[in-house]
């Protein structure tokens, strides 16, 4: 996972493998969970449980979780 050995996802996430980023998956912070790598002989899966990437913790991101997210969404001070 990004961040090495001694200090995975910087300290603000955590390491997981694909099949299970796929289990935490979610759009606009609705949960949805995807399957990834249930059968062992589908060639497009064959990464479920050998690649590893990082859930990152509220508040971060990037491949490593060391950046800050910024605030998103609609302005509430711009009156137009």
């Amino acid at each position: 996972c990004g961040g090495g050995l001694d200090y995975p996802c910087s300290g603000h996430g955590e390491c997981l493998s694909m099949r299970s980023l796929a289990h935490l998956s979610t759009t606009d912070d609705v949960p949805t969970p995807k399957i990834y790598g249930a059968d062992p002989n589908n060639a497009n899966t064959w990464d479920a449980d050998r690649i590893y990437g990082c859930s990152c913790d509220n508040g971060y991101e990037g491949y490593d979780c060391s950046l800050r997210s910024c605030v998103t969404g609609k302005d509430f001070l711009h009156t137009s």
